[in-house]
């Protein structure tokens, strides 16, 4: 985030927000820059600030209100080495959304599944498939419910995004608001 530098150096405090275990905001091979290896080429500002600066100067939330408690304990396991104190419990999973799904996380297994290569990313129609035919699940507890929600569905690759965007777009989930991001 080099467009932060210059806002950084002209102020007197300056606070940065940010969470040096999330994906990189690239993909792919670094770019080749005389003098620097490809690891530091892909540094982030986070990345190269957090060992430099005074340990009272670095803070680490530890608090998360968003995910239930199952998913914010595997995310926390998982990632953060079980340090995330997750503050929603399962409970407030609300009952028809427990009716279709009675654990709050669920594995669906696409390893079969095959994908393919489009541009530099790839897409898979099976999982796109799965996708929406869980979302249809949704929207009819919802619809019977006469209950709305609101559903992230997050891809690994930009194309497959896409396409679950497109197919999503041409179904009827009139109960669910949909955000589909990589």
């Amino acid at each position: 985030a080099t467009e932060a530098l210059i806002p950084m150096v002209r102020s007197q405090k300056c606070l940065i927000v940010g969470d040096p275990k999330q994906l990189p905001p690239y993909d792919g091979d670094p770019i080749d820059v005389d003098g620097y290896s490809p690891e530091e080429v892909k540094e982030t500002l986070l990345d190269y600030l957090i060992p430099r600066l005074p340990k009272d100067c670095v803070y680490t939330l530890t608090h998360q209100h968003r995910m239930c408690a199952s998913i914010g304990n595997l995310i926390g396991d998982v990632f953060y080495g079980g340090s995330l104190i997750n503050l929603r419990p399962d409970s407030n999973r609300p009952q028809w959304i427990r009716k279709k799904f009675p654990k709050p996380v669920v594995w669906m297994d696409t390893r079969n599944a095959q994908q393919r290569r489009q541009g530099t990313t790839y897409v898979n129609p099976h999982e796109q498939d799965v996708i929406v035919g869980l979302l249809r699940t949704l929207q009819h507890g919802a619809s019977r419910a006469k209950q709305t929600a609101s559903v992230a569905v997050i891809a690994g690759y930009a194309a497959q995004a896409s396409a679950l965007d497109s197919k999503i777009q041409r179904d009827s989930f009139e109960s669910l608001s949909i955000d589909v991001a990589t």
